[in-house]
């Protein structure tokens, strides 16, 4: 909805100003400038690897719908990422449903399932990672008030995990009975309406069934885990290239941060949100303001670009208009 896109622009131009308003532009300029080349190539390569991780995992959720090639989903999984960085309401993921089902010929809302159960795993290796840093590390920044926030953040994260992982539970088990509810609790709707409603819980709750044995779980969690590892690996290797000696926990902080600077609301290719939260990590370090926004500013380049090139070559290679992904919003079916 455009009110959500509005709102996010302006979060991300506010976090923008407000940050260079408390920084030297002059002194990062010449901190990018001075960075080292090559371990920041090192990290890009990092970070694109990071898009066949997820193809490769998305391929075992896909299974009990229908065995897709890897090929297939890396595709569609960086083409959505590049949708994120070009285009408004995180329509990535829809996108990545609407061309798994137009290539493999499975349904789209099963799909969409299948990417909810991978966001579910990948709360849980961020609360793997979160949990450790609170009991075992003692940051050096003085923002008293900011650790108090990041404990009462995970506790929150731990909190919708579980009931996620309840209303998930439910759609696994009871997809019929899950769908006929609509017909009971919403018979004000009309019979086309219930019908259509009914198929999508049916098909979303398929969606679900993506983890069957121990294997498969087993398989996707350790995926998760190098996938996490991969982004952590990017993130030390971007740090070296400006020279900091920080801890090694800071590469896995950072991990945290960013996923919460991509979750708020914000412009297309988290502006913004995502350099305001990277600064609040380096604050945790008690590091500068002048080296965290450098830093931050060149942590999201290292992905922005990439995947925007990577992901307009797909949509070339596809035959797809970068237009019609962007009404698939209005209608993931």
């Amino acid at each position: 909805m455009r009110y959500r896109f509005w709102i996010g622009v302006l979060l991300s131009v506010a976090l923008v100003f407000f940050m260079l308003q408390r920084v030297d532009v002059q002194q990062i300029v010449v901190l990018i400038a001075d960075l080292r080349v090559a371990p920041l190539l090192l990290a890009v390569v990092a970070l694109l690897l990071t898009l066949f991780l997820k193809a490769w995992r998305w391929r075992y959720l896909m299974e009990s719908i229908k065995p897709v090639p890897v090929a297939y989903l890396w595709s569609a999984t960086s083409i959505g990422a590049m949708i994120d960085m070009v285009l408004p309401a995180r329509t990535g993921d829809i996108a990545r449903a609407y061309l798994v089902g137009r290539k493999a010929d499975v349904s789209k809302m099963a799909s969409l399932a299948t990417i909810v159960v991978e966001k579910l795993l990948d709360i849980f290796v961020i609360l793997l990672i979160s949990v450790p840093m609170l009991a075992l590390v003692s940051f050096p920044g003085e923002e008293a008030a900011l650790i108090q926030a990041f404990r009462t953040g995970v506790y929150v994260a731990g909190a919708i995990c579980i009931v996620i992982v309840i209303g998930m539970f439910a759609l696994r088990t009871r997809p019929i009975k899950s769908a006929g509810a609509i017909n009971r609790f919403l018979p004000f709707l009309p019979d086309r309406t219930r019908s259509r409603l009914a198929d999508v819980v049916d098909n979303f709750g398929a969606g679900m069934q993506t983890i069957r044995t121990v294997e498969h779980l087993t398989s996707t969690f350790v995926l998760s885990l190098v996938l996490w590892f991969t982004y952590a690996v990017s993130n030390y290797l971007v740090i070296r290239s400006f020279d900091l000696e920080l801890p090694l926990y800071a590469s896995f902080l950072f991990v945290v941060f960013q996923v919460l600077g991509v979750t708020l609301p914000s412009s297309p290719g988290f502006i913004g949100t995502y350099h305001a939260a990277v600064v609040v990590g380096f604050a945790l370090l008690g590091v500068s303001q002048d080296i965290a926004v450098s830093v931050a500013i060149v942590m999201h380049a290292a992905f922005f670009f990439p995947f925007i090139v990577l992901g307009f070559i797909l949509v070339w290679r596809e035959n797809l208009s970068i237009r019609t992904l962007s009404e698939l919003e209005a209608d993931p079916q």
